[in-house]
């Protein structure tokens, strides 16, 4: 008996591929990301998920940058610079939150 291994390679130089922006409505993507924060541009919270409603209610209305520092990208947490860095990861960390007890 014998056996074989195929092996395939492939490449694609994006050369035909056209960007495309995809639009997803508000609860869909409220639904996928539990743990999403909205501010505004007065940096102040107006929604957050489901998953962080439940266990910091009080977020809501305050200063995202009071709630929250920035531990990626490493720049003072401004509109301005989550806008530049908006293709980037941004990773924000509870600065000031007390979770609720159960």
């Amino acid at each position: 008996m014998s056996s074989s291994v195929l092996t395939f390679r492939g490449s694609c130089d994006n050369e035909d591929i056209e960007a495309k922006t995809l639009s997803v409505s508000s609860e869909v993507f409220f639904s996928c990301f539990p743990f999403n924060i909205v501010f505004n541009r007065d940096l102040m919270i107006v929604n957050v998920g489901t998953g962080l409603q439940s266990v910091a209610p009080h977020m809501l209305g305050e200063p995202v940058d009071e709630m929250f520092i920035l531990n990626r990208p490493l720049v003072d947490f401004s509109l301005a610079n989550v806008s530049i860095h908006s293709s980037n990861l941004i990773s924000p960390h509870f600065e000031r939150c007390v979770l609720k007890n159960y």
